[in-house]
């Protein structure tokens, strides 16, 4: 049986993104714009501009390319810590 993916766990995704990268406001940070019935990265500027991150997706598909990035980046930031 599947799980349900909720809001909230898009929303904890996107935060530990923006922990991950050390974006935090008033620099640009990463967001989820939500219309239609589908979900999108974004990355969200100070004066309110978004540049669009992934295309629309469900929930599910958005919540897996967050959880490919994080992995990614953080597989990223062990490998440089590593070698300095």
């Amino acid at each position: 049986m599947s799980q349900r993916t909720t809001l909230k766990k898009l929303r904890q995704k996107i935060d530990l993104l923006n922990r991950v990268t050390g974006r935090v406001a008033p620099e640009p940070v990463y967001g989820l714009d939500i219309a239609y019935g589908g979900y999108r990265i974004v990355l969200r500027s100070p004066q309110g501009t978004e540049a669009d991150i992934s295309p629309r997706g469900t929930a599910k598909e958005t919540y897996r390319r967050l959880a490919a990035m994080n992995t990614v980046l953080s597989m990223e930031a062990c490998r440089i810590r590593k070698a300095s």
